[in-house]
Parts: structure tokens; C-alpha cells; sequence
């Protein structure tokens, strides 16, 4: 039975189950509805450049597979067309980050979703981020800056 004064989600109420909680109004301008397109870097084997002094040795990330799988599966019921890519040395994110930036300035995608399944740390310097394959860092500051750049295709300046 539904009351009145309960909020609702499709068929249920906050009084039917204890897992909704009330839905307030949305009082800021939102996004967009529509098709978005999904990232996902999955890092999960990793070794240190003997070429380049600040590579760090990680530890190779188990189970990953599992939550590339279950990442792809969400997006792509949201609509979202899912790029996926794999054990990405330092440069080669850097480079797939700066040409899908390009691809999400599409007008056809209403949003984005950047998912990187890697080890993260301190990189020096004040600096964080996270570790491509080859155990060196992009910074964070970096990832958001590629994909804040307007228009996006600049990046690739």
C-alpha cells in the first residue's frame, strides 16, 4: 500500500523499503540527458622502466578484470558507448587520455565517465597521480587539465 506523504522511486516507497532514502528536488542546473561515453584504463600488469629513474615497482592489481567487467556492464545499461584499453605505459595514457578527450568533445555525448583501474600514489614534488604500466606517474592534475581544456582537440597541441 502506498501513502501519499511517502517519496517514491518507480514502485517503491521510503516506507516500503529501507534502502530509499527521501528524494529531494533538484534545486541546481543539471546535465544534459543523453548518450555519454565511458573510459575505462584498466592497469593491471605492471614492471618498472629500467630507462627511466623515477619508475616505481607496483605490485600487479588482482581481480581487475572482474571490476572492468562489472564497469562495462553499468556504462554501456546507462547507454554509454565503453572504450576500454589495457596496461598503458606513462605515455601511452597520457596520449589515449589527450585523443579520447577529442573523441568526447562530440556534441553527440551529453557526459563523460573516466574510469582508471591503476595503483596511485605520491609522485614527488607534492605531486599525485596514478602509475601507468611501466611504474611512472601521470599526475592527476594532468588527467583533469586534458579533459578540462577547451575545446578538448587542443590538447593534442
Amino acid at each position: 500500500e502506498h501513502h501519499a506523504s511517502s517519496p517514491t522511486v518507480g514502485n517503491y516507497s521510503s516506507t516500503s523499503s529501507p534502502f530509499l532514502l527521501p528524494i529531494e528536488p533538484a534545486t541546481e542546473e543539471c546535465y544534459a540527458r543523453g548518450p555519454g561515453l565511458c573510459i575505462i584504463i584498466n592497469q593491471e600488469l605492471f614492471y618498472a622502466d629500467s630507462n627511466i629513474p623515477q619508475a616505481t615497482v607496483v605490485d600487479e592489481r588482482q581481480a581487475t578484470e572482474k571490476d572492468k567487467g562489472k564497469l562495462k556492464s553499468i556504462f554501456s545499461c546507462f547507454g554509454a558507448k565503453v572504450l576500454t584499453f589495457e596496461n598503458l605505459t606513462r605515455e601511452e595514457l597520457e596520449d589515449k587520455l589527450k585523443a579520447t578527450a577529442v573523441t568526447a568533445d562530440d556534441p553527440k555525448y551529453c557526459w563523460i565517465a573516466l574510469c582508471i583501474l591503476s595503483h596511485g600514489g605520491d609522485l614527488g614534488g607534492g605531486m599525485h597521480g596514478v602509475f601507468g604500466c611501466n611504474g611512472v606517474g601521470l599526475p592527476t592534475e594532468k588527467i583533469v587539465n586534458i579533459f578540462t581544456a577547451a575545446p578538448a582537440s587542443k590538447t593534442l597541441n
